[in-house]
């Protein structure tokens, strides 16, 4: 199995600086989310294995949180219900942290964060066996990752339930790359595609219906490789738990529950798949150093923030990296593979 662990934060800085800029917008918008959520019917089993649930963990954002004694996964108090779904991706606005009209930071987006995604799937299978066969990017936004793929000559087509994301990807790349679906003909579609590839990149923690895709994905005999990152328990969600007065990126609003190491494990033996490839890294030092400085700001400590910047600035590579070693960060991307010789269905 290929493991890699790592990368550098200036990639993803620039991109992300709003997130300490307009941490009052962001927070907004999560509480307006989690009122939404607080509105559904209890979670009584976990979201990835379905055991019955015991008891809380912990509180973040007035939320509770119950980590699974089975598989490991960490379960929100609310089930993400697809009246949720529907409300969170298609009536707010959701797509505040991935829109942005300007060309070239769609363009940083796609070389920073989207083209290294595909990068890791060439490095893993191989540019041969990548380039001879196709992609169906389920969840595909504003096709960042369709538009890295179409760039290297990939074939890769991606299907959305947001129009707006639908319509801002049709702008920026001049393509029908990415098409607008409704949710239930999704599952359709990943039933029926002819591609060997499909790709997740932010979804499965987001999805009222993870068992049923999962389900769709095993029966298709075409698919042999799902690639996917999901975010993770880690020390982001502790240092979220710890400032409410910072919008909480990995635990919260939309993200309503979390994967481990164990229950992505769990899930995919579930469907006959096997991990090939993981790349392990996180935001929980960005994250930190946002929690901190939006604190000094509020304590209109603007030039301590300023020395606390560029002296955390130096070292945040370092300090990720032992979280991302520890597989106690952030993020991580698992390329699976099915299993070979499994029945259908």
């Amino acid at each position: 199995m290929l493991v890699k662990y790592g990368k550098a934060a200036a990639d993803v800085m620039d991109i992300k600086k709003n997130f300490l800029e307009e941490n009052g917008r962001f927070l907004e918008y999560q509480n307006k989310i989690s009122a939404i959520y607080q509105k559904q019917k209890r979670r009584r089993l976990c979201k990835c294995c379905m055991t019955p649930l015991e008891g809380k963990t912990f509180v973040s954002h007035d939320m509770n949180y119950t980590l699974c004694h089975v598989c490991g996964h960490l379960n929100g108090e609310f089930e993400e219900t697809e009246e949720f779904s529907k409300q969170v991706y298609e009536e707010t606005e959701y797509d505040c942290f991935y829109i942005d009209r300007d060309r070239g930071r769609y363009d940083a987006r796609v070389e920073k964060i989207y083209t290294p995604k595909l990068n890791f799937l060439l490095e893993t299978l191989g540019e041969d066996a990548v380039r001879s066969g196709k992609i169906l990017d389920v969840g595909a936004g504003s096709g960042y990752f369709c538009r890295a793929c179409r760039q290297k000559g990939v074939n890769a087509q991606g299907i959305e339930i947001s129009g707006r994301q639908v319509e801002y990807a049709r702008l920026m790349t001049g393509t029908d790359a990415v098409r607008e679906v409704e949710a239930d003909e999704s599952m359709e579609i990943i039933r029926k595609t002819d591609c060997n590839i499909v790709t997740m990149f932010g979804v499965m923690e987001s999805v009222f219906n993870l068992q049923e895709i999962m389900g769709a994905i095993k029966e298709n005999e075409a698919i042999r490789y799902v690639y996917f990152n999901v975010p993770m328990f880690s020390l982001s969600v502790i240092l979220e738990a710890v400032h409410p007065e910072s919008f909480n990126r990995n635990l919260g609003g939309a993200h309503t529950h979390l994967f481990s190491n164990d229950s992505v494990r769990w899930l995919l033996n579930q469907y006959h798949m096997d991990i090939t490839a993981k790349w392990r890294f996180g935001s929980d030092m960005m994250d930190m150093q946002r929690f901190i400085s939006n604190q000094l700001v509020m304590m209109k400590n603007i030039h301590l923030n300023e020395i606390f910047a560029a002296e955390f600035q130096k070292m945040i590579d370092d300090l990720q990296m032992v979280l991302d070693r520890h597989e106690f960060s952030s993020e991580t991307h698992f390329i699976a593979k099915k299993r070979e010789g499994e029945v259908r269905g």
